[in-house]
Parts: C-alpha cells; structure tokens; sequence
C-alpha cells in the first residue's frame, strides 16, 4: 500500500438510483503516497526495500539497526522519508524531502506539482468520490468557492444530505476531515462564475510530521451554465438502521492509543506504538463479544507518554460504527464510519453492533507504520450464548 498496492472499489447500491445522484457525472478522487530513499546499490535510483530491522532516525538523518548508526541510506520508517511524493489517481501532485536543518527534522520540505483538473459548467453537479489511501496523511478538505453537499463517509450514505457551507477567506476550518482510510462522497455544484476553483488539503500540525496545504486537484468552471438540482433525502441503508438506542448498550470500553519514544516495550524500532499500554500480540484477545450484542466505545488519544502528542485515526475490520461525539461534541445522527480521526487528548464516543460474522478480526491505528510497529489489537465475536471455554 505504501507504494501505490491499493486503490478504490466501488460498490452500488440504492444511493446510485437517487434521481439526482444518478444525473450527476462521478470523479473519484484516489490520494496514495509513495516513500522513498536512495537506493543500497545505485545512488541514481530511488526505491522503498529497506534491510532488516534498519530503522531511518528522523532526527539526525541516518539509519540504526539494533541502535547502532550504519552506512544505510534508508531503513523502515514511521513516517518520513528521503523523498515523498503524494498522488491522485496515479499521478504525483505534491513533493516532499527530509529536512536535515537541526530543529526542521519533522518539517519536509514542500514543494507544489502541477493537478490535474477537471471541468464542469456553472450549475452542474458533480459526484466526488475519495480515498484518503496514503499512509500517513491526515487531510482536513476545502473545495474553493463552492458549498459542499456531503451524502456518505466510509461507504454508508446519511439520511439526508448535508451541506458544508463554502469557507470564507481566512476561514482554516475544512469542510470535511479525510483521515487515512476515511473514504467520502461529495457534491459540488459549480459556482455561477467561471473559473479555476481548487481542492485544497488544509496544513495540519495533528501529527509527529508537519503537513503543508496541498492542491489535490482543481475545477474549471466554465462552459454554457446548467440547473441541475441537489438531492435532499437518502435512501436509508438498511442494514444499519435502525440507529442504536443509548439503553441498548450492553458493555462500555476504553480504548486507548498511546505512543512512547523512546520505545521501552520495541526496542528494534526504538518507538512504542500501543494499544491500552499494551503492543500488538498475534495470541491474545483482550475484547471478546457476541454476535448481536451492541458496545459503546471511549477511544481516546492519551499524551502521558512521551512523544504521544499526534492524533491518531481509529479503524475496526468487519463492522461500522455510529460515531457519536467527538471530544465532548455531539454528531449529527447516522454519522456512519469506520474510520475516525482521533487528536492528541481527545476522546471519541462509538456505538456498533456486531451483524453477521463470527470470528477473530482487529482494530487499529489507520497509520500504517504505526499498525505495523504495534498499534493494534485482536476481538473476538462468538455466537450469540457461546464462551471461551475449551471443550473436550
């Protein structure tokens, strides 16, 4: 994934027949990113094949293995790299390089690539569909000029659309927030007057690397204008309707994201990634469930430890979730995900109720270097009246 292995799959349903929907043109909008650093065997060629247990050291730019500096040009990384390009259905859009200025370490340097664009005439309507499926990024969006009609997140469309009011100069709020593995459809309606309106990922500072503003991509408005309406209300899907009533939550857990550099418990990789204070283990199941039952979730980002300062995007396999509150702030109802951003210090409140499939799955930070080094942990759904008890 962290060299282009992934892309979007689209799947139909009753959203698609939507009259207004269904008129609309459709622009998937796929972001990945590609790491890289100098090659071990030509200097001229840059590639991500990092040795065994070689760790790159953001700060001092050199690589370790087993703590000791080597000659290595590149090792595994939780996030930066030599050179970082960011794409959009392929094609590279923005750039970034490791800064090895002392103080500038977690601060790549930035450089803007030319977008691709797309044209729509005044008046139209047109579906976005997008994949945050880079790494390591979390992207707050604004489109330019133009309000923002959200229909869906991570798949499940909302009963009604909701409108995203076009930001004002000076406004650094974004519009919708993608984090990595967050997926999203929007319309946009082009603006009355012709011209070049960009979609821009706003900077953040939310995690350990500095994220600049980035163009993903621009909208050329232009053309004989068109009157194309906006729907109101969806279809609602069905199989996570009806929502979950606060008196059916059998069980309330925490769960929490937490971070420690330097690592006390992965000491190959020098930074602790944990999960309730505890780092991944393929053999042990600290949540067992039942098919059925509903849970209420408090997953939090802690900074007690050292370096936990970054949020961290919060993702479980198999079911999707009603996000309920993020940090004390109530979601508007079906909220639908299973993916959300959580920030350093905050909590985030979910309700799921485990449909259909029995059997072990996880749960994990969507930060894939963070997943890889530990931030991850096994569930168990039994069926309904079964325990954990061995038979003989």
């Amino acid at each position: 994934m962290g060299s282009g292995l992934a892309g979007p799959i689209i799947i139909r349903g009753a959203i698609d027949e939507v009259p207004e929907i269904k008129a609309a043109r459709e622009i998937v909008l796929a972001v990945q990113d590609i790491g890289l650093f100098p090659s071990e065997d030509d200097p001229n060629v840059w590639q991500y094949l990092p040795v065994q247990n070689a760790i790159w050291q953001t700060f001092g730019g050199f690589v370790t293995i087993f703590g000791k500096r080597t000659n290595l040009r590149g090792g595994f990384t939780t996030g930066d790299y030599a050179l970082h390009y960011f794409l959009l259905n392929g094609e590279p859009f923005f750039k970034e390089e490791h800064d090895y200025t002392p103080g500038k370490e977690t601060e790549p340097k930035g450089t803007q690539l030319p977008v691709q664009r797309f044209t729509i005439a005044p008046g139209e309507v047109v579906r976005f569909r997008m994949l945050n499926g880079a790494t390591d990024n979390m992207m707050p969006i604004v489109v330019d000029g133009h309000d923002m009609y959200l229909t869906a997140m991570d798949g499940v469309n909302f009963p009604e659309t909701r409108v995203i009011l076009e930001r004002q100069p000076g406004d650094t709020t974004e519009q919708v927030l993608v984090a990595t593995g967050n997926r999203t459809d929007f319309l946009i309606k082009g603006n009355a007057k012709p011209g070049i309106y960009r979609i821009r990922q706003l900077a953040q500072s939310a995690q350990f690397l500095k994220s600049d503003e980035k163009v993903v991509a621009e909208i050329e408005v232009t053309g004989p204008p068109k009157n194309m309406a906006v729907p109101t209300k969806l279809p609602i899907p069905s199989r996570l309707y009806p929502l979950i009533k606060p008196e059916e939550v059998k069980n309330v857990r925490m769960i929490e994201f937490m971070t420690s550099t330097p690592g006390m418990i992965n000491l190959v990789t020098g930074g602790d990634y944990l999960v309730n204070n505890a780092i991944y283990n393929e053999k042990e199941v600290p949540v067992v469930t039942h098919l059925d039952d509903v849970e209420e979730w408090w997953i939090k980002v802690g900074t007690g430890h050292p370096g936990g300062d970054e949020g961290h995007p919060f993702h479980i396999h198999v079911n999707s979730f009603e996000v309920i509150s993020v940090d004390g702030k109530p979601l508007p109802p079906g909220t639908i995900q299973d993916t959300v951003w959580v920030g350093a210090g905050q909590t985030v409140v979910i309700r799921q109720r485990y449909k259909q499939h029995v059997g072990k799955s996880v749960f994990h930070c969507h930060i894939l270097p963070h997943e890889d080094t530990g931030m991850m942990s096994n569930f168990l759904i039994l069926p309904p009246g079964e325990d954990m008890t061995h038979k003989h």
